[in-house]
């Protein structure tokens, strides 16, 4: 113990300057460490940040990708954008908020006819469906005219995690009603009323509508035959019988899949009324000039299921 004594009372100026410097490195390096920890911790948030500035994440949680349209390249009005995309930053809004009350009243007439009449039916379909929490963001990119392509994600900021993919995607397009704007949604682009109407060898047909979706066109037709024989509209022996034909000479082949014999089949004196969609995917410059039934039975008997080749024939129609 005498000894450390001595020893310490020798050297004490020389073991305090060494504790000091030890202290100041410990130290230093204590505040090296801090600033490093604080500049990662800054780092990922900008990093956040930025992946939810060009993803997601903007003011309201709505962000518009661009004004240049998804398809055809052109710059659209900033001051249409700004009133189209306010409306369906509303409805968004509405359904996240699960009111869905105010989010129907927000649906054009023909898109309720045509997909959901009832005000509940829309509440289960679309609202429930798409928007299961209320911590959501929108991504809204100008497509095509005045349709939309919304992209629907989890929030990042309430979820903890980042996900490249969206819960949901949909094409809304905003369409004036009067004085009042209203959307199509879940694809639907809008209805056309035709009303074209054409007779050939004793069988009418009349284009009542054509609905019009992202993926596919719909319409209604009516035929009536004022002939003494049963009639077939298809064999559906080939399934590109029925079509659509646009003026470049595209064809559209319908859903064959989707109808029954029965629904092709009208009797003598009678009429019947169809629903035919096709494959065709919305484009504002396309111009679909006809419809076409190319295999059409004028003479059939539905007992014996029994088909004359020689009473086959082609029936059109100009849209």
């Amino acid at each position: 113990m005498n000894k450390l004594r001595r020893f310490y009372n020798q050297n004490s100026r020389g073991i305090w300057t060494l504790a000091i410097i030890i202290a100041f490195f410990l130290i230093l390096l204590r505040l090296v460490n801090l600033w490093t920890a604080k500049k990662s911790t800054e780092e990922l948030t900008n990093n956040q940040i930025k992946i939810e500035n060009s993803v997601i994440k903007t003011e309201n949680n709505i962000n518009l990708e661009s004004e240049l349209s998804g398809i055809t390249g052109e710059k659209k009005s900033s001051t249409i954008i700004s009133t189209e995309v306010k409306i369906i930053q509303e409805f968004l809004n509405n359904c996240e908020k699960k009111d869905t009350e105010k989010a129907y009243d927000m649906l054009t007439e023909e898109c309720k006819d045509e997909m959901y009449d009832t005000e509940e039916k829309f509440k289960e379909q679309y609202c429930n469906n798409n928007f299961k929490d209320d911590n959501m963001n929108f991504n809204i990119e100008n497509w095509i005219n005045s349709t939309y392509k919304v992209k629907v994600f989890e929030d990042i900021m309430a979820t903890g995690k980042y996900e490249d993919r969206p819960v949901v995607q949909d094409y809304i397009t905003v369409k004036k009603e009067g004085e009042t704007y209203k959307l199509n949604i879940n694809n639907y682009i809008g209805r056309s009323e035709l009303n074209k109407e054409k007779s050939k060898d004793g069988v009418t047909i009349k284009i009542i509508n054509r609905n019009i979706y992202m993926d596919y066109e719909s319409y209604e037709i009516e035929v009536k035959n004022n002939t003494e024989k049963d009639i077939l509209m298809d064999t559906k022996e080939n399934l590109k019988s029925m079509y659509i034909k646009d003026s470049k000479d595209v064809k559209y082949s319908a859903y064959s899949h989707e109808i029954s014999f029965a629904d092709l089949y009208v009797q003598r004196k009678q009429k019947r009324t169809l629903k035919l969609k096709y494959y065709s995917s919305y484009n504002s410059a396309k111009n679909i000039e006809k419809l076409v039934f190319s295999n059409v039975v004028m003479d059939y008997n539905r007992e014996s299921d029994t088909i004359n080749s020689n009473s086959i024939q082609k029936l059109d129609i100009s849209i």
